[in-house]
């Protein structure tokens, strides 16, 4: 059987074993601000197409907008992305808008996935991450870690988010009002914390 490449958007294979994330957490709900960080992660990471399990027909992919008011419809937008290493793999962006009364927080988030099952087809280093000896994955982590934090310094400059996350399944693991003690010392995932300097980045340890 032939093996379907990784930027296959209907190859099932293509999308198991979890997403790698850029997460951004914006701040409570606002509609602008939402859209404009949206608009901004499919500009700086190239995301090109967009298919969704729709309603239409919810056995198959169907092609729909590449729009914030598609992924608030459907969901999860599927598309394509050239890695900076230039191979053509399968992403997808989706965003969150939690829902809690006040006086609890409930953020915005714009969460942009690099689907396992791709990855591991153009860089085979992965193995059977994210289990086992999780430290000895930065070697080819840090390359695409990279990547995403260059995408989130340059999407900072148009939205001023309040904390973005860089890993393995990253997005709600973490949020901005509990970081009161400090980004913790050891780390699965990178952080990306506001401050008067602008953006610290303190990367992933294990």
């Amino acid at each position: 059987m032939v093996e379907a490449p990784a930027d296959q958007i209907d190859a099932d294979d293509n999308w198991i074993g979890g997403h790698y994330q850029l997460a951004l957490e914006l701040g409570i709900r606002d509609d602008a601000r939402l859209e404009t960080a949206f608009n901004a992660v499919i500009a700086l990471t190239g995301m090109e197409g967009a298919w969704a399990l729709t309603s239409v027909n919810p056995s198959a992919i169907e092609a729909v907008e590449l729009t914030i008011a598609s992924t608030l419809q459907f969901g999860l937008l599927r598309g394509q992305v050239r890695l900076p290493t230039g191979e053509l793999v399968v992403c997808a962006v989706h965003v969150v808008r939690e829902e809690a009364e006040p006086p609890f927080y409930a953020p915005d988030w714009v969460v942009f996935d690099l689907p396992l099952g791709a990855l591991i087809k153009v860089k085979p280093r992965i193995g059977g991450y994210p289990f086992g000896d999780t430290a000895g994955s930065l070697g080819w982590r840090t390359s695409l870690d990279d990547w995403m934090v260059g995408i989130a310094r340059s999407l900072f400059d148009q939205v001023a988010f309040r904390l973005g996350l860089v890993g393995m399944e990253c997005s709600g693991d973490a949020y901005s009002d509990r970081l009161a003690d400090g980004v913790p010392e050891r780390r699965p995932f990178g952080y990306l914390v506001p401050g008067e300097a602008g953006l610290t980045y303190f990367p992933a340890t294990a």
